[in-house]
């Protein structure tokens, strides 16, 4: 049995560190480095935190050029990248992705520790697709991966063990619920977590431990709440800006939905594309490989385990992660953000799947060695089809960062940047960056903001630059007048417009 075990640890290991190089090849060898515009956004609040500014960033630079609050996204991610920028001497881009891959290494070190027998099978999960590539992207999801599996295992555990004593997990808790909010704006919603402990704990007659669950509660409600009035009255907004709503027909955000769930259930790819040969094998495998193994463990249950119930952990995951799945799909219902997709379910399915093959192994009688067998195998095909899209591909991060950071060299601090790139907000965090507004009441380009409004509208004791790597396609909405003043410049430099 010993041997059993190093041996299942020795596999999870290695597996664990074969995906750290993955997600490194998969950096480098991504012009961008895994970077999306909110990505830029983090980076710029931890490079101005450290730079002295506190929370706040450098505004578009309209009237009198300042700075703003950072509100649109909560700030725990970018002061903990900032942390270990500061911790080991990095640049904040090389910060926060180390600090995704300690993320994904603790995440599947917790899950093999935490959920006892088959802890380390089912760490595996975290190498699925979906998951790889939230960590190997500079986004919130991935710390906020690691404070879900957490909440939810600290939750099943004061589920398990029922004791009237003041418990120290039950203030953990609450610290880890407030951080998951501090992440992101959606994990507000977990402070139902200690209030099913006290309620459940009242109800039982565990007062002591009950009223504290229910002191966590309204302690952990108070902050979330004092934080998004605070954003209000900074912004007018309590979280940040003005959201607007969802344009799709009922129709289209259900026939995205619905592309969205399938795409969630074909593992081990997080974005397979029909037409890309590799990707259709590895999706047809999943699907061939995931019915059969259903099927076999369904005819398991009937036989020996329809009379076992889940325990309490097993049921946390489940309820937990289907809650939150439900609550994005509910809000991007009502909302425009991005659509559906993996790296906006990947905190829920997450807790589905480890729910639902740590239910099997509890349940079916022969399920564990299957469910250990499969998950290896999944995990496996994932690390491999991850490899065959890295390997092979050419490094061209460091240049592309050189030829970035080159390119915003010559601009002088603190000035204005129309239409930058990608990069900017981080490799140049003073700059005030700009640009004429897309919209209008009536959703016509001719009745947005016009160039020389815009131009009017901005600091005139600043100096003014036009970033042509960023200049936008001629159908995104701006006013005409827009188009035709960048029409006369060529090039992909750093044009100087006062």
């Amino acid at each position: 049995m010993r041997s059993l075990s190093l041996a299942r640890l020795t596999i999870t290991l290695c597996m664990g560190l074969s995906a750290v190089l993955l997600i490194l090849f998969s950096i480098f060898s991504d012009p961008s480095g895994r970077l999306t515009p909110d990505s830029a956004q983090y980076l710029s609040l931890a490079d101005n935190i450290l730079a002295g500014n506190g929370f706040t960033v450098p505004d578009d630079g309209r009237v009198i050029a300042e700075h703003e609050p950072f509100a649109i996204w909560p700030v725990g991610y970018p002061s903990a990248i900032a942390a270990v920028a500061w911790v080991f001497d990095l640049p904040v881009f090389a910060a926060s992705k180390l600090l995704n891959i300690m993320l994904m290494l603790s995440t599947m070190l917790l899950i093999s520790a935490g959920f006892g027998r088959g802890g380390f099978a089912l760490s595996l999960v975290v190498l699925f697709g979906a998951y790889l590539e939230v960590f190997s992207f500079t986004w919130s999801e991935a710390p906020f991966l690691f404070l879900f599996v957490l909440a939810a295992l600290i939750t099943g555990k004061l589920l398990e063990h029922p004791r009237d004593t003041l418990d120290w997990r039950v203030v953990c808790l609450g610290v880890v619920v407030f951080c998951l909010f501090l992440f992101r704006y959606v994990g507000a919603p977990a402070v139902l977590m200690p209030a099913a402990v006290a309620v459940i704990d009242l109800y039982a007659g565990r007062r002591r431990r009950g009223l504290l669950a229910l002191i966590v509660t309204g302690a952990v409600t108070g902050l979330i709440l004092a934080y998004l009035l605070n954003n209000q009255s900074l912004t007018g907004h309590m979280t940040g800006i003005e959201r607007v709503v969802a344009p799709e027909s009922h129709t289209e955000l259900l026939r995205q939905l619905s592309i969205a769930m399938i795409r969630e259930v074909i593992l081990p790819v997080a974005e397979w594309e029909p037409r890309d040969r590799l990707h259709l094998i590895w999706a047809g495998f999943q699907a061939v490989a995931g019915l059969v193994v259903v099927v076999w463990l369904v005819v398991c249950l009937r036989r020996d385990g329809s009379g076992k119930a889940f325990d309490p952990l097993t049921r946390t995951l489940l309820l937990t992660g289907s809650g939150y799945l439900i609550l994005i799909v509910a809000i991007r219902w009502t909302a425009a953000f991005d659509g559906f997709g993996f790296r906006r379910f990947a905190p829920g399915s997450l807790l589905v799947f480890l729910g639902l093959f740590r239910g099997l192994m509890e349940r079916v009688t022969a399920g564990a060695p299957a469910v250990e067998g499969f998950l290896t195998a999944i995990a496996s095909a994932s690390l491999v089809a991850t490899a065959f899209s890295v390997f092979g591909q050419p490094l061209v991060l460091a240049d592309a960062h050189d030829d970035r950071v080159n390119h915003y060299a010559p601009l002088s601090e603190g000035s204005i940047l129309i239409f930058a790139g990608l990069h900017a907000p981080y490799l140049r965090s003073d700059l005030h960056i700009a640009a004429p507004n897309p919209f209008s009441s009536t959703g016509l380009p001719e009745d947005s903001e016009s160039w020389q409004d815009f131009i009017n509208s901005l600091d005139s004791s600043l100096p003014i630059f036009l970033d042509m790597t960023g200049i936008p396609a001629s159908n995104d909405g701006h006013h005409p007048s827009v188009h035709s003043a960048i029409e006369g410049f060529e090039g992909n430099g750093i044009i100087q417009l006062r």
